[in-house]
């Protein structure tokens, strides 16, 4: 049996100003010399090395993985006028094309809507608006839930954490207890059958659950009702 190889999922550029200096051919070449299958790029911010990563890593031989390593704040609407407010990285990757677009358009609502001091910043608004196919990482020391774990508050850690279950799942989960199809929840949602069932699985594994039925209970179990 073959052993799987270790891949960098969370990388600076030289298009991570101030932070990276390695040119993308050699962090492709690099990575495959050391028999990596597949290199991430996650820039600050940005996504302008993401075209160039993709050559790069299709000429080495290996799987290029998309992502940008994202500033986010508690309301992008408040931040710009704001003089004092916590920012914190998120690692984002794309799992899917539906993925790269949502981390295209995320990471141009941070300039166009939450730019502040050098930074485009998002918050969890749009990071549900555009969730689809983006996986999310804790794993940077800079992450609001590691820093809560370094300052030792280890409770106040998991309340870093993105809400248990979003507006919109919530929304599903209220249409799921009425009884609605798929196809119905997309239509009241004005959302596509794809993007409905994206959000029910999300809701599930949120919830512990794998039907329905156990969805719907776990919402009454856990209602004060």
């Amino acid at each position: 049996m073959v052993s799987p190889g270790a891949v960098h999922l969370h990388v600076h550029s030289e298009y991570s100003l101030l932070d990276g200096a390695c040119k993308i051919d050699k962090l492709a070449e690099r990575a495959a010399e050391l028999e990596m299958p597949a290199l991430g790029l996650t820039d600050h911010g940005v996504m302008n090395g993401s075209v160039e990563h993709y050559q790069a890593c299709k000429k080495a031989g290996i799987k290029p993985i998309i992502g940008v390593e994202a500033y986010l704040v508690d309301d992008r609407n408040v931040t710009p006028q704001a003089t004092r407010y916590e920012r914190n990285h998120l690692t984002l990757l794309a799992s899917s094309e539906t993925g790269f677009h949502n981390l295209v358009k995320l990471s141009s609502a941070g300039f166009l809507e939450g730019f502040k001091r050098g930074k485009a910043n998002v918050d969890v608004e749009l990071l549900e608006r555009h969730a689809d196919g983006v996986i999310a990482l804790t794993g940077c020391l800079q992450s609001r839930f590691c820093r809560r774990l370094v300052e030792e508050r280890p409770a106040d850690a998991l309340t870093a954490l993105p809400p248990h279950l979003t507006p919109r799942q919530v929304e599903v989960l209220r249409l799921l207890e009425q009884g609605r199809s798929t196809k119905q929840i997309a239509a009241e949602l004005h959302l596509t059958i794809e993007t409905v069932r994206n959000h029910i699985r999300r809701l599930f594994r949120a919830l512990g659950v794998h039907s329905r039925l156990e969805a719907v209970a776990a919402a009454r179990a856990a209602s004060p009702d």
